[in-house]
């Protein structure tokens, strides 16, 4: 079962809050029991290593099980952004 479309705006604004997140491109989360699920793609600028964007996904993955001690589990999926990029 999905979470509600509040609690979902609340993932969002913890993810939003990290300066180096340009764009929010899919975000979902499911119930499983008693634990949440949170599926997240993410753009981050193109020219990011990978111990930059390792460190940014634990970050965020972080923030959201502090916030909602529910959450079981969050995969975090990069994509590059490109200052052309449509939003």
């Amino acid at each position: 079962r999905n979470v509600n479309s509040d609690t979902l705006q609340e993932f969002e604004k913890v993810v939003l809050s990290f300066e180096e997140v340009r764009r929010i491109d899919s975000i979902r989360a499911r119930e499983l029991g008693a634990y949440v699920l949170v599926d997240i793609r993410i753009s981050i600028d193109y020219f990011k290593n990978i111990q930059e964007g390792h460190d940014l996904t634990r970050d965020i993955r972080n923030q959201l099980k502090s916030k909602h001690d529910n959450i079981s589990e969050v995969l975090i999926h990069l994509n590059p952004y490109y200052k052309n990029d449509q939003e």
